[in-house]
């Protein structure tokens, strides 16, 4: 603060206990108003409220925007089917699931090694 205060400690604590002594006070009348007020809106607002009852269809409309919208929805679709696809009838590259639980043909673990792997990357 660049100015002086001309008004010490004492002389503040005096004025807020003054204060705290006659709170002010408001008129009636604006009290009465300011809570007709209060309770018409709060009535409005459970009407509204009331009124406002959700649909099955704005149910979906909300799992659709949760989702992206419709083009979220197209996409989630489109990897459903495709992981469905992939997982009936896999491709030649992988190895059939079943013959791994029937034959136990899956590598050992300790015969694949990261190093080997990233080997040529620190060369």
């Amino acid at each position: 603060m660049d100015k002086q205060d001309d008004i010490s400690d004492d002389a503040l604590d005096a004025l807020f206990a003054t204060a705290r002594a006659e709170p002010p006070s408001m008129p009636d009348a604006l009290k009465q108003a300011v809570l007709a007020d209060a309770a018409s809106v709060q009535h409005n607002l459970v009407k509204e409220a009331r009124n406002q009852s959700a649909t099955p269809t704005e149910g979906w409309r909300l799992v659709v925007d949760m989702l992206g919208g419709f083009l979220g929805v197209a996409g989630l679709a489109t990897a459903c089917v495709a992981g469905l696809l992939i997982g009936l009838s896999p491709p030649g590259v992988f190895a059939d699931p079943e013959v791994w639980a029937i034959f136990d043909t899956a590598l050992p673990v300790d015969s694949f090694d990261l190093a080997d792997v990233f080997a040529e990357d620190i060369e």
